[in-house]
Parts: C-alpha cells; sequence; structure tokens
C-alpha cells in the first residue's frame, strides 16, 4: 500500500473557430485587405503612380458560395499520455517519478486557396507559381565572404499567380509535440514542516505555436514557403528545465515562514533576415520585391534563464469563540533577480536589389542591441486576514 502505478490516456478535441465571418465577406471595406507599396524612386513618400508602384497582397475571393472552411475539415484535438509511480519511502515522504507525453493533430491553420506553398506547383501555362532566389546570408557578422556565410533560397509569388485568399485548412505538415520527465517529492505537514517540489526536463517543438494567433488558425506558418524554412524547432513556450520548490515551518509562538523558489530555462528565439530585397531579374517577375525569412532554424537561441525566491512570514493570533487573526508579510523576489532585456536579433535588410553588393547593403534593424525593458522588482506586501 505504499508504491501507486498511475496511466492514463486520453484525447482532447478543440473547437474551431466561428468567427471567421470576416474571411468570407465580400461587400465591405475589407474586401481588399491590404497593398504592398513599392517606392521605386527611394525617396521614402508614397507618390502616385507610376513613380511608385502598388500591389495588392490579399483579395478575398469575390464569389457569394465562398466559405472560409472547407467542406472536408476536420477538428483538431490533442492526444495525451499520463505514465507515473509514486512510492513512500518513510513516513510522510513520497517520491514520484512522472511521464507526460502530448501530440496535437489536424491543426488549423489559414493558406493560400490560390496559390499554396508547394514551391512545385506550376500555373496553366506552365510557370512556376513561386520563383526561388538563392542568396548567400553572410550570417552573425554580417560580412560576406567569412566562415559563417550559409547559403538560403526564398521564394517570390509569379506577378501572374492569383493573389492570395486565405481559407482554414488542416495542413498536414503543421506539428506541435510536447513531453517531459518529472522528479516529485512531497513530504506532507507533520511534525512542524512540509516541503515539496518537482524537477522537471521537457521539450516543446513544433512549427505552430500554441499561443493566441495559431490556435486560432492565423499563425501565417503556411502563408507561403518562406515561412516553412527553418520553421521547425523549440517553440515559445519551450522551458526544458523547471525546478519548483515550496517548504513551510512552523516556528515558536505560532509564527509561521513559507518559502517558495522558481527556475525554469529561458525562452528561445531564432535570428532572422526581415527582408530579402530580390536582385532586378527576380523582382520583375515576382510580386512583392521582398520577402522575410528564418536564418536558422526556430529556437536556436535562448534568452536568460529565470530564478526567483518568494517568502512569507506569518503570525497567528486566537480570538474569541475560535476566531483567528493572522498577519502576514510577504517578500516577492527577495533574492533581487534582475536584468535587462536586449534585443539581440539583428534582423537585417539584405538588399541584392541595386548591385553590385557591398557593405551597405547589410542592413540592421534599428532596434538592434538596443534595451527593450528592464525587469527586477523587490517588493513587500503586509496583509492581515480573520477566520472564524
Amino acid at each position: 500500500g505504499k508504491t501507486a502505478l498511475k496511466l492514463s490516456y486520453s484525447r482532447y478535441y478543440e473547437p474551431v473557430w466561428s468567427a471567421k465571418y470576416n474571411g468570407g465577406q465580400i461587400f465591405g471595406a475589407g474586401s481588399i485587405d491590404s497593398y504592398r507599396w513599392n517606392d521605386l524612386n527611394r525617396n521614402n513618400l508614397m507618390d502616385l503612380p507610376p513613380t511608385d508602384s502598388y500591389v495588392i497582397s490579399s483579395y478575398p475571393e469575390q464569389d457569394p458560395n465562398y466559405r472560409y472552411y472547407p467542406d472536408d475539415l476536420k477538428a483538431p484535438y490533442m492526444d495525451e499520455i499520463l505514465a507515473g509511480v509514486e512510492h513512500e519511502l518513510v513516513k510522510d515522504f513520497r517520491l514520484g517519478l512522472q511521464f507526460v507525453w502530448k501530440q496535437n493533430k489536424n491543426i488549423v491553420e489559414d493558406i493560400d486557396l490560390n496559390n499554396g506553398y508547394d514551391v512545385n506547383k506550376k500555373l496553366d501555362n506552365g510557370e512556376s507559381v513561386w520563383i526561388p532566389f538563392s542568396f548567400t546570408d553572410p550570417g552573425w557578422d554580417g560580412i560576406w565572404g567569412t566562415s559563417d556565410d550559409q547559403q538560403l533560397t526564398v521564394y517570390g509569388l509569379n506577378k501572374n499567380a492569383p493573389v492570395p485568399t486565405w481559407f482554414g485548412a488542416n495542413p498536414p505538415e503543421a506539428k506541435r509535440k510536447y513531453w517531459a520527465a518529472i522528479l516529485t517529492f512531497d513530504k506532507r505537514m507533520s511534525n512542524k514542516w512540509q516541503l515539496k517540489g518537482s524537477i522537471l526536463y521537457s521539450s516543446y517543438k513544433g512549427n505552430a505555436e500554441a499561443t493566441y494567433s495559431p490556435t486560432e488558425g492565423e499563425s501565417a506558418m503556411f502563408d507561403n514557403p518562406n515561412t516553412l524554412i527553418n520553421s521547425y524547432g523549440p517553440i515559445w513556450f519551450d522551458r526544458p528545465l523547471q525546478i519548483k520548490i515550496m517548504g513551510t515551518y512552523i516556528l515558536p509562538y505560532d509564527f509561521i515562514l513559507s518559502t517558495y523558489i522558481v527556475h525554469q530555462s529561458g525562452s528561445p528565439w531564432a535570428r532572422t533576415i526581415a527582408r530579402v530585397y530580390f536582385p532586378p531579374a527576380i523582382a520583375a517577375l515576382v510580386q512583392s520585391s521582398y520577402v522575410a525569412v528564418n536564418a536558422e532554424p526556430l529556437g536556436s537561441q535562448r534568452n536568460r534563464s529565470y530564478t526567483n525566491l518568494d517568502l512569507r512570514l506569518e503570525k497567528s493570533f486566537p480570538l474569541i469563540s475560535g476566531a483567528k487573526l493572522n498577519i502576514y508579510l510577504d517578500v516577492f523576489n527577495l533574492a533581487g533577480y534582475s536584468g535587462i532585456n536586449v534585443n539581440d536579433n539583428p534582423a537585417p535588410y539584405l538588399r541584392f536589389d541595386r548591385p553590385p553588393l557591398d557593405a551597405s547593403d547589410y542592413q540592421l534593424s534599428s532596434t538592434y542591441r538596443n534595451i527593450t525593458s528592464i525587469y527586477g522588482v523587490r517588493s513587500l506586501r503586509l496583509g492581515a486576514r480573520i477566520t472564524f
């Protein structure tokens, strides 16, 4: 009676977002979603055509029978397996080991109804829908001809292809998978003290994030072939190592001291290229003069890990008729964990549209190496409560 084995399998179906009437709305002002502005004379002013040109970037299907979701749409769901063993080593102390596995299936994402994201797709006239452009990425140092250079290929939408129209579907390439191994311990309250905690090691990978827009089906991950380049890896919520410890000790004179310690790995990110400008020969064939691309696999970099210690000191006072007054002091971030967030992603513009290529054609993001925020505040809270 001191050992428990646990095993479960579950499937959780998710609702399909039904508020997509905006996608099938064909008569209002939103029918043309947006234009791309091409500053042909490079004066940074929006001049009228033909000085500058404007290209429709999205134009919903003008068909009264158009629907955002296809008839064969499948409901998204998640399979989950939980397995574990717990054993009471000594009185009031339990040790456990757990394994968690989760995988999302039938993920719903928006896709270009007219052009898709297959680089081998052809137009009726035999031309490629997506026109390739191979180039050299100068890497982290931003200098062409050094050891960290790499070759990448991006794709422009053929100017003879239809303007994109979006609809929701179940792209088979959409992936999201999670697993974790967890060591837990639990010393129940006895002899005036308790202690519990866990050490978790996990992996959360995919190419469709679990944040708001992707769960609504609008992550842009499958909008074109470029968004799928280097798109698989640790997603934003991935924190491989997580340690949590909570303890309480009852001191003399009804003083109660409690602490909570948490440590977790930093959030993942990756270097990107904000714009790859096509050379003139390619730009003349495509609908947009530039595209964006991930320069390395998703989650190749990590932000600083996070560690926090909170403390509570509480004193109990008996009142009449069994009532009790508790006064407590909370100290958040007792150790003073603090720091700054810096934009470490160069996110450059690569200008292949104005040969010959030189150092001026590598333009860093205007916020690169800038401090974007400051964090870390130690705070105190004094409170009281009456129980009866």
